[in-house]
């Protein structure tokens, strides 16, 4: 066999210029970032389905459509009646033109009421 003693005198000595604990901050930094980008990775990860907007024309997520109409002007004007009658609502442009009258789902009711009271006037 060759000599062992090789063996010893190496794993007994250290790198040139370089102290045994020195290393141990930066891989202990390096250890703790890792487990961050895994654990944001995991909390703010993009696996999840996040679709957008619903454009079926019934309504945009928790939001209901209960009208449609041609001017923006128009829209306003039935924002402030729905307002008025103290149902919350807001109006987005429509798919194929026009404006679209949106209220949460438990006010429906009362919005689609207040819009049917004075249509014409």
């Amino acid at each position: 066999m060759a000599d062992a003693g090789w063996l010893r005198r190496v794993a007994g000595s250290t790198m040139v210029g370089v102290q045994p604990g020195v290393l141990v901050g930066p891989v202990m930094a390096m250890a703790v970032l890792g487990l961050l980008a895994v654990m944001l990775r995991w909390t703010f990860g993009t696996t999840r389905s996040m679709s957008g907007p619903n454009r079926s024309g019934h309504g945009d997520g928790l939001l209901t459509e209960v009208g449609v109409v041609p001017t923006a002007e128009s829209a306003a004007v039935l924002r402030r009646r729905l307002a008025e009658s103290g149902v919350r609502a807001t109006v987005s442009p429509g798919d194929t033109g026009g404006y679209r009258l949106l209220v949460f789902s438990g006010d429906e009711a009362s919005a689609r009421t207040v819009l049917s009271r004075n249509s014409l006037g």
